[in-house]
């Protein structure tokens, strides 16, 4: 039993989650996982890469007097 044991303690103490791209999450819920059981394998989270990234933003002239604000 302690073996057993030792072998959860073992792995939790070593879990890494991990994508194979840098980038952002958008999509997924990690916290939906939280002490549910997983596969390896099967996708958890949606990650799209960095230079895929667009944002689409209202009232730009706005922001960019804040930006500039910050940047003086």
């Amino acid at each position: 039993m302690d073996r057993t044991r030792d072998l959860i303690v073992d792995r939790l103490e070593n879990l890494e989650i991990a994508s194979p791209i840098n980038g952002v999450v958008i999509s997924g819920e990690l916290k939906k996982y939280t002490g549910a059981p997983v596969e390896r394998g099967p996708g958890l989270l949606e990650v799209t890469p960095l230079d895929m990234v667009r944002l689409e933003l209202e009232n730009a002239e706005s922001l960019r007097r804040q930006i500039k604000e910050l940047d003086e």
